[in-house]
């Protein structure tokens, strides 16, 4: 199939709550398409940084347990960062963070994916609960190989599950307003991928 798509000026977004599987997917789908994966947040902070995001009162926040508040400040930049990186890449998979579905103000958001043909909201279930429980796990599998990696004090471990916990909630509550279709992951990778491409074909 890459062959056959690698000339077209294909852009697929992927996007959705932390842990989804949007990285795993990304990674599958620009090889079956010939087309570069591009991980929205490895440029991210390099944005934020050009754009004035100051990271003493972002960790200040996150210190406080003002997690809410966090998200909105972050906000203006997270939409900066989403504009740049559509603005820097003519074709590929873009992975986005799960800060599309957390950010707060998405107006701005939407109007940077304007025109846009396939932007994929990954989710593990159509049922919100399963959801839930499907990446509460794995965020639990996650901050345990971190514990093991890492020295946490018992205050910091505290600190980062209730980070990802309100990140969790805030995802699942706002879903995507953006999204032209929807797929879920809570299936073997190869299904999913098979369900993204035909969203591919059925597009292009």
């Amino acid at each position: 199939m890459a062959d056959e798509v690698s000339d077209r000026p294909i852009r697929v977004h992927l996007v959705g709550p932390r842990l989804a599987g949007k990285s795993t997917q990304a990674g599958l789908l620009s090889e079956a398409l010939g087309v570069p994966h591009v991980n929205a947040d490895a440029s991210k902070w390099t944005y934020f940084a050009e754009a004035g995001y100051d990271e003493e009162r972002g960790r200040e926040l996150y210190r406080a347990g003002s997690f809410d508040e966090l998200l909105r400040y972050q906000a203006p930049f997270v939409a900066d960062a989403i504009e740049r990186t559509l603005a820097a890449h003519a074709r590929g998979v873009f992975d986005f963070g799960g800060g599309v579905a957390e950010v707060h103000g998405r107006a701005r958001v939407a109007r940077a994916f304007e025109g846009e043909r396939v932007i994929v909201h990954l989710t593990p279930s159509d049922d919100l609960e399963r959801s839930r429980a499907v990446l509460a796990a794995r965020a639990a599998e996650r901050r345990a190989r971190r514990t093991a990696d890492a020295t946490l004090s018992e205050e910091e471990a505290g600190r980062l599950r209730a980070l990802e916990e309100h990140y969790l909630e805030a995802s699942l509550r706002a879903g995507s307003t953006v999204a032209t279709h929807v797929v879920m992951t809570d299936r073997p990778p190869e299904e999913t991928l098979a369900e993204l491409l035909a969203i591919v074909e059925g597009t292009g």
